[in-house]
């Protein structure tokens, strides 16, 4: 509660937009329908702090410089449920 605010105008507004998967993981994957596009998201508010562990773990999956199968399998698309 701020009283003074109160019958006060609106002059802007911000959003923190996160987002999030069905099952809490991060999607990083290759596009299932475009080879050359990678899909990297759905970290919520953890990406903020995960930022330099992913950026690293993307631009090597991206450049095909090795990937850990566990993380491939935990971060593909494919695990995750369609959008209904």
């Amino acid at each position: 509660r701020v009283p003074g605010l109160v019958n006060q105008p609106i002059v802007a507004s911000r959003v923190c937009a996160l987002e999030s998967s069905n099952n809490h993981h991060y999607i990083i994957d290759r596009h299932p329908g475009f080879e050359n596009v990678y899909v990297a998201g759905a970290g919520s508010g953890h990406a903020f702090k995960m930022g330099p562990m992913l950026g690293e773990y993307i631009s090597d999956r991206m450049l095909g410089l090795g990937d850990d199968p566990y993380l491939a399998d935990l971060f593909a698309i494919s695990t995750h449920a369609p959008h209904a």
